[in-house]
């Protein structure tokens, strides 16, 4: 009901925060003495630090830091804005990878240079770029952790996956 009227009023709901708060997207042109009769407790700008990984703060892991100088980062930006107007407030910035179906762009930006672009208005946050991919198991014996389908025992079902096919990413 109250999401319902905040949208009649032009107002747009991005997503929710636990516990109990809203991202909403406000025009400029919003009359914000509108939002004490629609029982708005508190408006509140993220600082950079808040929209950005603890790691990208800190001691930011080696596999993040593929060029000396340069931090490789993903960066979510709000789904109600074009992301041609993005790529343009981010000029001279090397785009890596650009995943429109989540709202993400993978960057390559120089390390001390996060917080200004996590202060950026349409960053919704900052996080590490994706940790290079691992095999999990590379018997496909073990990864089952049950030996009784194709065992060495003379008992056993001795099924050993003849004429099946599976797909599984198990690279991390």
């Amino acid at each position: 009901e109250q999401k319902a009227s905040l949208r009649k009023e032009g107002l747009v709901i991005m997503n929710y925060v636990p516990n109990n708060a809203f991202t909403v997207a406000i025009p400029e042109s919003f009359d914000k003495t509108k939002l004490r009769k629609m029982d708005v407790r508190s408006i509140v700008d993220l600082t950079p630090v808040q929209k950005t990984n603890n790691k990208l703060l800190a001691d930011v892991p080696s596999y993040a830091k593929k060029v000396k100088g340069y931090t490789d980062i993903t960066l979510q930006y709000y789904s109600n804005l074009p992301l041609e107007k993005i790529l343009s407030s981010l000029k001279g910035i090397q785009v890596i990878g650009n995943k429109k179906f989540n709202h993400t762009l993978e960057l390559r930006v120089k390390s001390e240079e996060i917080l200004s672009i996590a202060a950026k208005p349409f960053v919704t946050y900052i996080g590490l770029c994706s940790a290079p991919s691992t095999p999990d198991d590379t018997r496909g014996r073990s990864l089952h952790r049950n030996n009784m389908i194709d065992n060495d025992y003379a008992s056993g079902l001795h099924y050993d996956g003849s004429g099946v096919v599976i797909g599984l990413a198990d690279d991390g």
